[in-house]
């Protein structure tokens, strides 16, 4: 990249142009849940999808205003969206999970349609898209209207955590299994048709409610309603009964229980006492009372319970219960897992868990018998006794698990042997599986109040100036990204700060000393940062491997040594480091060890003396969690500008050369390596002859040449010295200009409207103060003394009293008006001015002024001044030197001409659309004409446009088609 010039690098990403659709299925069921649970939704709506872009802007230092400044334009998106979640109505929704981030509905600017019926439409729809505005009555939904979906076209995966129906209230926000299976069994909107005043509940919703068996199951697939409702009474410990007309439920809890504002009495007490007088074997000989027992591996003695843990994200977790005594005696026996997602606590899903081992480990026998029409009375769940002294049975109490009635009116039971209190689950306190839970969006905290300063160019790098910045965070902090504004309004991304950098402050003063300085110590406290510190050899301490900012002084150590957490005193030291200053630097002061961790921001030279705003914006260890620009606070800094650069001078010019382009224009071309960043230009100087001296050089140019290279034809023909040295913006110049010796040929000349070579034509202009000498060509000053001297030798050869200045002037006219640029070439002893006057008639002129660039005239006064003790003018060249230009017509029938541009037949001018001083060629091709035939240009007028007459074979004049080239001035 060239000096000075700059540049932008524009890079777009490409542009998304659809929604990628997390989840859309038509024909799935509407899913059904009470209490609290975890929803994910099917899209019901989308659309107005919309690309944002965002374009980013960041410079890299550059040279005296140039560098390159990098725009980068990336698009985030937006969608509107309707996700049905669930049969309503839904109360609330409080977190939300949106891919890996846990947030929560009402930061999303969520709208959450509960599923009423009647249902309202969502007011987007109503407004945007009225053909599509639908209500979705009794479905629960939630709606955005512009989700952002950042840098990708498609929704993350969406769940609710959903407050539904009949929850229990008083800080429990499951539901009563009664009510549950009620709603599930007898609801008119999505019941299974089971009439409510045929359930019996009444000792089931006393004993879940006294147990604390709440649930919360979800219902979105499709399986029979028995299944659901086994599952239900699987987790709270109770079965079903069909009697007397009733659908009763039934707990299998046999003891006493009080919680949640109830007490649970269970019906134990045996309906009948069994003898052999009851009991009616099927057949003569067989036993009255028939044993049959679970086999020892299936009397299993550990039990998992699969459950949805509602403090760990409503992630899958098992709930254990172990019999560690009959572990020990018979060895470990599993059983299958039992899926119970309905619970979502784990003290439920312990119980559960208990209840259903105790059941499975202790209740092992089963009793067949047969009794007579007399006890018809009996039902399932019922206790009675029995007797029979042959299999020892003393009134033993059993549960009846089935009644069944024959052919012959004998009714055939099954019973269960009742081992009181295995029903009851233990009140054992178990220690809940946290699990791992990560929370992706966890707040990352403010980053600490940032050290700002500005490095030495030495430091920096050559060529660049740079703010540098450290910061750090809390424990959830893992990045920081940086933005900047000029005036506190406008800010641009230009980093990121990752990780934390080791900075705090002094723990105790520092005071001034030698360098290196092995006396005193310097105490620092990183707590701030919780940064660590390591010892280094002597080698990287005068390396600077280990350099500190500490107020201004950059130091190195050697040694640091432990004195409490993140605490440090450090010895054998380098002081002011790159030229800082060595100070004494109290207590609280503030330190940096300087390493990648540092931000590094490179600002322009034109910065110096504004205000700089900053603010930090944080992401937690999952570049996660970011926080909202407008709500941080923003810190400033003056920019101030290295202060060794304004001492420093540029470095000297590496390469200088001159060179005659083919045109006959003089081309200087140079190069500087590493350039520094306060670069202003660089600055030519000549003089005829050799020369060492700078000072004794004349200027080529007016102020600082931006970039290399350089082009002049100012100096006439001659062998020159030329020189160059670079200059800041501070005004210092390089130290030594570098030096080259040239011999110049004629200057370009292609462009000219005239040349004039006043000493060879033998300075024909008008002179003031001076005289032509004969001998050398050259004017010379009159003698001003009022008697000159005449001595014998001839006048005019000794001169007493020397002009100063001496005046040369020279009237030219161009012939017509035109647009030219006077090229002056001057070689003189003294200091020399050059002035120019013009006029359009010849007789009004403007002031003599200096010539600045081209002027539009007929007629030209060049005025050359020359000022010393003995002013010398020996010799000037002006060159008028115009822009060439060009003129194409093509196809033109010159049959189709009028006025001024037709005179006859043949016989025509070319119509001019450009302004030409002079025309120096005219070039014609006739088209599609045979052979003979011929064109004649009569004259090349400017005003109404070159005049050319064509003829045919017999050389008579006709018109053509022709093509035209008009090359001038």
């Amino acid at each position: 990249m060239s000096f000075g010039g700059g540049g932008t690098i524009s890079t777009v990403e490409p542009k998304i142009g659809a929604l990628s659709i997390q989840n859309s299925a038509f024909g799935l069921p509407i899913g059904l849940f009470w209490g609290k649970a975890r929803l994910s939704g099917n899209m019901m709506w989308f659309g107005d999808f919309t690309a944002i872009p965002h374009t980013t802007t960041q410079s890299s230092g550059g040279k005296g205003g140039g560098g390159v400044t990098s725009q980068n334009t990336t698009f985030t998106y937006t969608a509107a969206f309707i996700f049905g979640l669930s049969e309503g109505p839904i109360n609330s929704i409080d977190q939300v999970w949106s891919g890996k981030e846990k947030t929560t509905f009402a930061a999303l600017g969520m709208t959450l349609l509960p599923g009423t019926i009647p249902q309202s439409v969502w007011p987007h729809l109503t407004t945007n898209h009225p053909a599509e505005a639908l209500s979705y009555p009794g479905i629960a939904s939630v709606a955005h209207s512009a989700f952002n979906l950042g840098s990708s076209a498609s929704l993350p995966n969406l769940s609710f955590e959903a407050n539904g129906p009949r929850q229990f209230g008083s800080g429990i926000v499951d539901a009563r299994p009664d009510e549950i299976i009620t709603d599930m069994l007898s609801s008119p909107i999505y019941g299974a048709g089971f009439p409510a005043s045929r359930l019996s509940v009444t000792a089931y919703r006393t004993y879940t409610q006294a147990e604390g068996l709440f649930l919360s199951p979800v219902i979105n697939s499709q399986q029979p309603a028995a299944q659901h409702l086994d599952d239900i009474l699987k987790a709270t410990n109770s079965a079903p009964l069909w009697s007397e007309g009733l659908l009763k439920i039934l707990p299998y809890g046999d003891t006493s229980v009080t919680g949640n504002g109830v007490t649970y009495t269970p019906a134990i007490t045996p309906v009948y006492d069994l003898t052999d007088d009851d009991y009616f074997p099927a057949s003569k000989g067989d036993r009255p009372i028939k044993i049959r027992r679970k086999p020892v591996a299936d009397a299993y003695n550990q039990l998992q319970v699969e459950f949805r843990n509602r403090a760990n994200e409503y992630n899958i977790e098992p709930a254990e219960a172990k019999d560690l005594g009959n572990i020990s005696a018979f060895g470990l026996r599993s059983a299958e897992p039992v899926r119970l997602h309905a619970i979502c606590e784990g003290s439920i899903a312990n119980k559960v868990a208990n209840a259903l081992l105790q059941r499975k480990l202790y209740i092992r026998n089963e009793y067949e018998f047969r009794l007579c029409w007399r006890h018809c009375l009996l039902e399932s769940m019922d206790i009675v006794t029995l007797t029979h002294a042959p299999l020892g049975l003393d009134h033993f109490q059993v549960r009846i698990k089935e009644v069944e009635e024959d052919s012959g009116g004998m009714l055939r039971v099954v019973a269960e042997e009742f081992p009181f209190g295995v029903a009851t689950p233990a009140l054992i306190q178990t220690q809940q599986p946290s699990g791992y839970s990560v929370d992706f969006s966890v707040a990352p905290g403010n980053a600490n109040a940032p050290v700002l300063f500005e490095p030495p160019m030495s430091l920096a790098g050559q060529g660049r100036y740079e703010l540098w910045l450290a910061t750090s965070g809390g424990v959830n902090w893992g990045s920081a990204e940086v933005w900047v504004s000029w005036d506190d309004a406008t800010y641009k991304r230009v980093g990121v700060v990752q990780g934390g950098a080791r900075h705090g402050a002094l723990s105790a003063a520092l005071a001034s000393g030698s360098d290196p300085d092995t006396t005193n110590t310097l105490a620092v406290d990183l707590s701030v940062s919780r940064g660590e510190l390591i010892s280094g050899t002597l080698a990287d301490r005068d390396d600077l491997l280990t350099l500190c900012y500490v107020d201004g002084e950059l130091i190195s150590y050697q040694t640091a040594t432990l004195t409490a957490a993140n605490k440090y005193n450090l010895t054998s030291l380098r002081r002011g480091a790159h030229g800082t200053p060595v100070g004494v630097h109290n207590i609280d002061t503030k330190f940096v060890r300087l390493d990648d961790a540092v931000f590094r921001y490179a600002y322009e030279v034109s910065d110096i003396g504004k205000t700089l705003y900053i603010k930090l914006r944080s992401l937690n260890t999952f570049d996660s969690g970011a926080e909202e620009l407008a709500t941080l606070t923003a810190y400033t800094h003056t920019i101030v500008g290295a202060a060794e650069g304004t001492a420093v001078p540029p470095p000297d010019v590496n390469t200088f050369l001159v060179s005659r382009q083919s045109d006959g224009t003089r081309q200087f071309v140079w190069s500087l390596l590493n350039p520094p960043a306060d670069l202003t230009g660089f600055l030519i100087r000549y003089k005829l002859g050799t020369e060492t001296d700078w000072d004794a050089m004349t200027p080529m140019h007016n102020g600082a040449l931006l970039a290399s290279p350089f082009e002049s034809n100012q100096l006439a023909a001659g062998s020159y010295t030329f020189a160059i040295k670079a200059i800041d913006v501070f005004g210092n110049e390089s130290v030594n200009a570098t030096f080259i010796q040239a011999t110049l040929g004629d200057p370009r000349l292609s462009g000219a409207l005239d040349v004039f070579e006043e000493r060879a034509e033998g300075w024909p202009g008008t002179k003031t103060d001076c005289h032509l000498e004969s001998t050398t060509g050259y004017l010379q000053p009159d003698d001003t003394a009022a008697t000159p001297w005449t001595g014998t030798w001839a006048s005019r050869k000794w001169t007493t009293t020397p002009a100063n200045p001496i005046t040369y002037e020279r009237l030219i006219d161009v012939g017509v008006v035109a647009t030219f640029t006077p090229l002056v070439t001057v070689i003189a002893d003294g200091t020399v001015t050059v002035t120019e006057a013009h006029s359009d008639d010849g007789v009004t002129y403007t002031s003599f002024a200096a010539i600045t660039g081209p002027i539009t005239c007929r007629y030209v006064k060049i005025k050359i001044s020359v000022a010393a003790t003995w002013p010398t003018l020996k010799d000037a060249t002006t060159i008028l030197s115009a822009s060439p230009i060009s003129q194409d017509t093509e196809d033109l029938d010159t049959s189709t001409l009028t006025g001024s541009y037709r005179i006859g037949t043949g016989d025509i001018r070319i119509p001019l659309t450009k302004t030409f001083a002079s025309i120096r060629k005219v070039d014609v091709t006739l088209q599609n004409v045979g052979a003979g035939w011929s064109w004649e240009l009569i004259d090349k007028d400017t005003a109404v446009g070159p005049r050319l007459k064509i003829y045919n074979a017999s050389n008579a004049a006709a018109d053509a088609t022709i093509d035209v080239t008009v090359r001038g001035l």
